[in-house]
């Protein structure tokens, strides 16, 4: 059986080429975005993945049978009766790979199955792809951050050959803090329970969430890495803390880059004349018509360049090939050399990433239990 990973930018369209010559039927394909493969036509996740088995007829009892069996291997089993739009990203992603896995197609084709999970989720996808009983071809950015069994490779005028890539961080000056103070307070992310909705009989009974409370003292020029697992509530702090009245001014970047665009030229996206990696783009282009990497290093830009005093980056490292993560490094480090640098507050799930933030900024740990 093979296991096949390959390495690079602009896979997507590649993947999406292999799914369209294949035989009918006999690939199941898992895309870049997770929220795609969710139909949101059901009101519980063991339902929105057995989806795809109710639409081929399969009979009631195998259908559970393979759906209780993938969100086991997946850990999901806790959340099988929770509503799809109530999920973590790290959570989406994992359902869509089980909508995908329950299937039980002869090969799987996966673009970056494991972008936005932590460590133990990484693990265990790794686990549930080594014991897949076909073949497997995966498209990512980046290597994953544990152990694995594929073959990688690298595409190279549409031929896969042996990936050897070697991708030392940048060397920059180290950036210190300023000293000033932005003392947040007690925050706490919340997320309101849903209400009813005019089409709906019955009131959702679902609750709400709420995380544990967290003093957020920042310092400009500094990041705090906010750390946890999938699921722990990280997105929902961040977007607490730039949807309500704070004593500072926030800016946030959305785990989603296309969540962002409503502008229609990269100028206007980013509020200024492109620079640094962006800066051999027409700046007249859609930003829906970049890569995925260009597109993550506009919208980081974006933020910034919105002047507030904290920003809020959540994995902006999704997304990213290896030359997009040289990048970002140079993006952030170009701010915070400013003459009034933010303060950061960052979520990522990459240790080795953060490992060379710290190189050339103040990293201070921050934990989401």
């Amino acid at each position: 059986m093979k296991r096949h990973l390959v390495i690079g930018d602009g896979l997507s369209s590649w993947a999406s080429e292999l799914v369209d010559a294949a035989p009918r039927g006999q690939v199941a394909y898992l895309g870049a975005d997770a929220t795609c493969h969710l139909t949101y036509l059901r009101d519980t996740v063991i339902e929105e993945v057995a989806f795809g088995l109710e639409q081929r007829g399969i009979h009631p009892d195998i259908m559970l049978d393979r759906v209780t069996a993938i969100l086991t291997d997946l850990n999901l089993m806790d959340l099988a009766e929770a509503h799809p739009t109530r999920l973590s990203g790290g959570q989406t992603r994992r359902v869509a790979l089980a909508s995908v896995l329950v299937l039980q197609a002869d090969t799987l084709i996966l673009d970056d199955p494991w972008a936005g999970l932590d460590t133990t989720s990484c693990k265990q996808v790794c686990d549930i792809l080594d014991r897949y009983p076909g073949d497997i071809i995966a498209v990512a950015h980046s290597l994953p951050p544990i152990d694995h069994h594929f073959d990688c490779f690298e595409l190279r005028d549409g031929t896969m050959v042996p990936y050897t890539g070697h991708h030392p961080p940048p060397q920059l000056p180290p950036c210190a803090p300023t000293g000033d103070i932005i003392d947040l307070g007690d925050v706490a992310g919340r997320r309101e329970p849903p209400r009813r909705r005019w089409w709906q009989f019955t009131t959702p009974t679902e609750p709400g969430f709420t995380t544990p409370p967290l003093h957020l003292r920042l310092e400009r020029g500094e990041i705090c890495w906010l750390r946890g697992p999938n699921g722990v509530g990280k997105t929902t702090l961040l977007h607490t803390l730039a949807l309500t009245p704070q004593p500072a001014s926030i800016s946030l970047q959305t785990q989603r880059a296309c969540d962002q665009v409503t502008e229609t030229t990269l100028r206007d996206f980013i509020g200024g004349e492109p620079a640094g990696a962006l800066a051999s783009i027409d700046p007249e282009t859609h930003p829906l018509d970049l890569t995925p990497t260009m597109l993550r290093l506009a919208q980081v830009e974006k933020v910034f360049n919105r002047g507030t005093d904290v920003v809020l980056l959540d994995e902006p490292d999704v997304g990213l090939d290896y030359p997009g993560r040289t990048q970002l490094h140079r993006l952030i480090h170009r701010h915070l050399h400013g003459n009034r640098p933010p303060a950061i507050i960052m979520t990522c799930h990459d240790p080795t990433l953060m490992a060379e933030v710290s190189q050339y900024a103040t990293v201070r740990e921050l934990v989401l239990a």
